[in-house]
């Protein structure tokens, strides 16, 4: 644009109007047919002026380079007028009359794909990935080509393919792999779902985020084991191994002591006074009272005898049927759901920390898992996700770090990690912002496309990736869902009532026996109300 030395200089005025070509209005357009920027006052200000004594905003002019030596500044405000329709007339001709050259790193649909001569999507680039009259379809294509619409013709993109030198430099992504493209300046940009990363940001700038992307832990998928063991283990779990062993000490002490209260021990007394000296006489005897008071324990307390008890029997047996009754009744409620309880798993991360787990990462994000948890066990993979799917299946992790959106959205992905057993836990490793790689000057003008489609037009990348997704199966599983407390074994402390019932009851039996046994004593004849 040439104009002469006053334009901008000494005083307020629509200096666009007069000099610039796109503002001429003897082609007999009408006001509204030209730039809104035309009829904006400005002039030339001193910059270091209006820093220092006023709030007004400047702009450094961009016809003159800075290597030029010539800083001139430029203000709106001065002039009581507004800088909005120049700033956006510069956004919106940053791209105006270029052609993006764009690297596609790799099929992943819906979001970008190409198909064959059947009109069958691929999942993987053949010939066709090198032929530019095969047309892209997909999400991002879609999203893009809405961009280019909305722009009104300003946004022009060419799609390509990626080198060979930058998938050999970056053997671990193809996606890095294009980022390297760029730097070296075989493009313009790319497409897909980059994560900005460390290392990708030394070679190139980026968009404003298309959205972020929440790194995640994958788990293979909680569920009942159908082994015989751990079903069989199921029945035992209600209580735990202290509450058994109570159990177990109970019934052995009711047996001995109704060995002593009962007929039992006066069958002992009967027995020959050689035959008595064996040891395996009582413990005959001793056996019988545990079968006795076991069978009765495992019947509920149902159908005791009680017509030949003495009361220092009875006094025991009801200690032991308010143990029975409390025990059963929280055995059976926590039974049916134990029997159902699904496997154990570990799904968090910190879990996973803990625990020592080995987690199969994505390379791209080296940098960024170690730094966020420097003392989980990663393993980076040298490929994409079917490399890191073989890893896990080959046993060389246990679970998986993966981009949320990037499973979700990719059918072909979803369907491996279905049929794999695999499910996208709730517990958030990292979260990574998703953008495009663009050429440093060009990354202003389609930041400006995209943040103005979405503010102005509510256009947003995830919504148009929804439209065209179609879930296979639910991956979905939400670690806070399953209710730990359901699943809580019965300790001895919650059965400390009725054990000190049954000991009461237990400890007043004997003082009753050692009276019955003591007024025994006093004649073969005697009788007590304790005895039968």
């Amino acid at each position: 644009l040439c104009v002469p030395y006053t334009y901008g200089s000494n005083v307020c005025n629509h200096h666009d109007l007069i000099y610039d070509p796109k503002c001429d209005t003897s082609k007999e357009l009408g006001e509204d047919d030209i730039p809104a920027y035309c009829i904006r006052s400005f002039c030339y200000v001193d910059a270091v002026t209006c820093r220092q004594s006023s709030e007004e905003r400047v702009f450094r002019t961009d016809r003159f380079p800075r290597d030029d030596n010539v800083d001139l500044f430029y203000s709106y405000s001065t002039c009581g007028s507004t800088d909005e329709d120049w700033i956006q007339n510069l956004n919106e001709s940053e791209l105006s009359g270029k052609t993006i050259l764009a690297i596609v790193p790799e099929y992943s649909s819906p979001i970008m794909y190409k198909r064959d001569r059947t009109g069958k999507i691929l999942s993987k680039p053949g010939p066709e990935y090198y032929d530019s009259s095969v047309k892209y379809e997909g999400a991002i294509i879609e999203y893009l080509n809405e961009l280019k619409r909305i722009s009104k013709g300003n946004l022009n993109i060419e799609y390509t393919f990626g080198s060979g030198a930058g998938k050999k430099m970056h053997s671990k992504s193809k996606y890095t792999a294009a980022v390297q493209d760029i730097a070296d300046g075989l493009a313009d940009m790319a497409v897909g779902g980059f994560w900005i990363t460390g290392q990708r940001l030394e070679l190139t700038t980026f968009t404003v985020p298309l959205y972020d992307d929440r790194t995640v832990l994958v788990i293979p998928r909680p569920g009942n084991t159908s082994s015989l063991p751990k079903q069989t283990s199921k029945v035992l779990e209600p209580f735990e191994l202290e509450v058994w062993g109570l159990i177990i000490l109970l019934i052995a002490v009711t047996a001995l002591l109704s060995v002593w209260f009962t007929t039992s021990g006066q069958k002992f007394r009967q027995i020959k006074k050689r035959e008595r000296v064996k040891k395996g006489a009582y413990a005959r005897l001793a056996l019988d009272e545990f079968l006795d008071k076991g069978m009765f324990f495992c019947s509920a307390g149902v159908s005791p005898d009680t017509n030949t008890s003495s009361l220092p029997q009875n006094f025991l047996m009801f200690g032991f049927a308010f143990f029975i009754l409390i025990v059963v009744s929280a055995y059976v409620a926590n039974l049916a759901a134990f029997l159902t309880r699904p496997a154990e798993f570990v799904g968090t991360i910190e879990a996973v920390n803990e625990v020592g787990l080995q987690v199969c990462g994505q390379a791209a994000l080296e940098k960024e898992l170690t730094t966020a948890w420097p003392t989980v066990s990663f393993m980076f993979n040298k490929g994409g996700y079917d490399v890191m799917l073989e890893n896990y299946k080959n046993g060389e992790c246990q679970v998986l770090a993966v981009g949320k959106t990037d499973v979700e959205f990719d059918t072909e992905l979803t369907k491996k990690f279905c049929e794999a057993g695999l499910v996208l836990t709730d517990s958030l490793i990292v979260e990574i912002p998703v953008a495009f790689p663009i050429r440093p000057g060009l990354g202003k003008g389609l930041s400006y496309w995209m943040h103005s489609a979405k503010n102005d037009n509510g256009l947003n990348f995830l919504d148009e990736l929804e439209k065209l997704n179609a879930p296979i199966c639910d991956l979905e599983f939400k670690v806070e869902d399953q209710e730990a407390d359901d699943y809580t074994p019965i300790t001895p402390g919650n059965l400390f009532f009725p054990f000190m019932v049954f000991l009461g009851c237990a400890l007043l039996a004997v003082v009753l026996q050692l009276w019955h046994q003591r007024a025994l004593k006093k004649g073969s004849n005697a009788r007590t109300l304790i005895g039968r």
